[in-house]
């Protein structure tokens, strides 16, 4: 018998649902043959029998004592996918086969296999058990166990101990209740322990929801249980190196579960409790987008956003300036004449007073507005060397003191002229000396806790200059001020680069930050983003770093090398191909391992080229890729080493 007749049953039996007794039968001794791919089709086969809508409940609860023994061997098996099966299908025959004892107090035998089933499965939910299937299997058989080993059935036809008839000589509805109560116990630990995972804490979460729903008694408990939890502590305690999207996920899940749960008053006294809940983790989730940034509303050609309507233009917009000599204010007026504003004379200001207007106005000031006034200054600026015109600075209306009055005083002259060209080394010179004064002034900065945040231009340049805020403006002009390929852009990010590789664990999250400026140019603001990664600038300064960073890491870098391939924006399968060497050091692997292992779990895009380095490495005989293919891909384990 092999797997392909086995599948034309299944299609047969899908064709005509009536056959499943037939066809059940007829396979449960698949169970004892020694080939995996038999013994998985049998356990999947099963599930899918007894979870069938075209099938009654007498003929499942039949099929339920005739498989008990296949089940129970299947139960023992060591393969990852017969077991889950196994377990699952534990969980949908276990109310059946309850139901069954308590109508027969004769079949000793048959509960006392229930029992040994029940054991069994159960004996797989251990802190030792990381397989995610098998463990959310076990989380819903025993919300299954609590559900029919409690009192008060919610509906009629609900298996509970309600059926189990009095002075059964089978059943003892006192120690069945008070092993439910040790396994709501159990699955409510979640929410109490100290090291949150967030896989199983949704599991957990799911599984009392619906205990709430079907055993309303058990409502006050569960709830009181899951308003203990607090997302923002956990946030800090986390076992793994959960990412802001999977609590993110728990936080969503907690507001639109416990808000049904009050909407619905079904735990009337802790309806107020669970919204005053929602509302703290409502809070916190609006303090976390704060230190998110924000969409930057720019006109800039390659931003795929609607443009704003005209703003109303200047007084004064001729772009032209008259002939003769023309005072250097006038270069930059806009205002007419005649308004107030023209005839105040800004020199009677502190230097510190003036300063704060223009930075607080330009941080305010309409963008298209502001656009039009720098063109016609721009216009007017490129009009005056067409002519040869000198612009004269405006003279100071103090009056000369009595022995300067005597001589007439030269007029001060401005040379307006074009300025020489430099060359591509005297330009990425400057560009250079330019980044570099920016860094200094930074360092007598006040510190900043995070880069992102509302309107991070305006707060970190405009507002107040912070220690982070040269690496705004770098990073942004690097990726959008100037050509890619250009010598003032090489000479930033060789800046950059050398910046962060001279301490990348203090400068971790200046270094993500970088670069997600630059895959954000070149992948979302781009109309053309390059096909090839190798053209691409981003995944280019990425490998530059990780070549250098990967041979200096020591095993306690195991956090900093996680949360870096982590937080960046994207990686492909050159990036992920370069932890090979890292793992295949002996002093070293677990780094490789742990962070291969991290994005499998939070980083999809990242797991079939994580799985693919990890089948080779397990071909090469590396310690540690076994553990993790066995999980995620384990018919690669079966395949013979080379």
């Amino acid at each position: 018998m092999s797997v392909a007749q086995l599948n034309g049953a299944k299609a047969v039996v899908r064709e005509n649902p009536a056959l499943y007794p037939e066809i059940v039968k007829g396979i449960l001794n698949i169970a004892d043959r020694p080939e995996t791919d038999l013994r998985r089709w049998c356990a999947a086969f099963l599930v899918d029998a007894f979870a069938s809508p075209d099938l009654s409940e007498e003929v499942k609860q039949t099929l339920a004592t005739e498989s008990l023994a296949a089940l129970l061997t299947l139960i023992g098996d060591r393969d990852f996918v017969v077991l889950r099966h196994a377990i699952t299908c534990t969980g949908i025959v276990y109310p059946l086969l309850f139901s069954y004892v308590c109508t027969r107090p004769m079949e000793g035998k048959l509960w006392d296999d229930l029992r040994r089933l029940k054991g069994s499965a159960l004996a797989h939910w251990s802190a030792e058990q990381r397989h995610l299937g098998i463990s959310a299997a076990c989380i819903k058989l025993a919300q299954v166990i609590v559900q029919v080993q409690s009192k008060q059935p919610s509906h009629r036809g609900d298996v509970s101990l309600a059926n189990v008839p009095s002075g059964h000589p089978l059943i003892e509805p006192v120690e069945l209740l008070a092993e439910a109560s040790g396994l709501l116990d159990r699955l409510l630990s979640y929410f109490t322990e100290p090291d949150l995972d967030v896989v199983y804490f949704q599991a957990s979460f799911n599984a009392v929801l619906s205990l709430v729903q079907s055993r309303p008694s058990l409502g006050p408990k569960i709830v009181s249980a899951v308003l203990a939890f607090d997302p923002n502590r956990k946030r800090h305690s986390c076992s793994i190196e959960a990412v802001d999207i999977a609590l993110k996920y728990v936080d969503k899940s907690l507001q639109l579960e416990l808000g049904a749960l009050a909407h619905h008053n079904m735990v009337p006294q802790y309806t107020s409790g669970i919204q005053r809940f929602l509302a703290k983790i409502s809070e916190g989730r609006a303090n976390a987008s704060l230190r998110k940034r924000a969409a930057e509303v720019e006109d800039s050609p390659m931003a795929k956003r609607v443009r704003l309507a005209d703003a109303d233009m200047p007084l004064i917009t001729t772009t032209r300036l008259p002939g003769g000599e023309v005072p250097l204010s006038d270069l930059y007026s806009l205002v007419d004449a005649d308004n107030a504003l023209a005839k105040f004379n800004a020199r009677d200001l502190q230097l510190n007073v003036a300063i704060e207007i223009a930075m607080s106005s330009l941080s305010q000031a309409n963008q298209t507005l502001l656009d039009n006034c720098l063109s016609i200054v721009s216009k007017r600026y490129d009009s005056v060397p067409e002519s040869g015109r000198v612009v004269k600075r405006p003279s100071d209306d103090t009056p000369p003191p009595a022995q300067e009055a005597l001589a007439p005083a030269a007029p001060e002259e401005f040379d307006i002229s074009n300025p020489p060209k430099f060359n591509p080394e005297q330009i990425a010179t400057r560009t250079v000396e330019l980044v570099s004064r920016l860094e200094a002034a930074a360092k007598d900065a006040p510190a900043e806790e995070k880069l992102e945040g509302v309107d991070a231009l305006r707060r970190s340049v405009l507002e107040k200059w912070t220690a982070n805020a040269w690496i705004f403006v770098a990073s942004r002009a690097v990726s959008r001020g100037v050509p890619a390929d250009s010598v003032v852009a090489t000479a930033i990010r060789d800046h950059l680069y050398n910046y962060v590789i001279t301490d990348f664990r203090a400068r971790l999250e200046v270094m993500v930050w970088w670069l997600s400026e630059e895959w954000y140019a070149e992948y979302v603001l781009a109309e053309n983003a390059p096909e090839d990664s190798a053209k691409s600038i981003y995944y280019q300064q990425v490998g530059r770093i990780v070549d250098q960073v990967l041979p200096r890491l020591e095993m306690s870098d195991s956090r900093t090398l996680i949360r870096f391939f982590s937080e960046l924006p994207d990686l492909n399968r050159d990036i992920i191909f370069k932890l090979r060497g890292i793992c295949q050091d002996p002093e070293r692997s677990g780094l490789g391992f742990r962070t291969l292992k991290f994005l499998i779990l939070f980083k999809p895009p990242t797991k079939e080229a994580c799985l693919d380095l990890l089948t080779e490495l397990y071909k090469e005989g590396a310690d540690g890729a076994e553990a993790i293919l066995k999980k995620h891909r384990p018919e690669a384990v079966s395949e013979p080493q080379a």
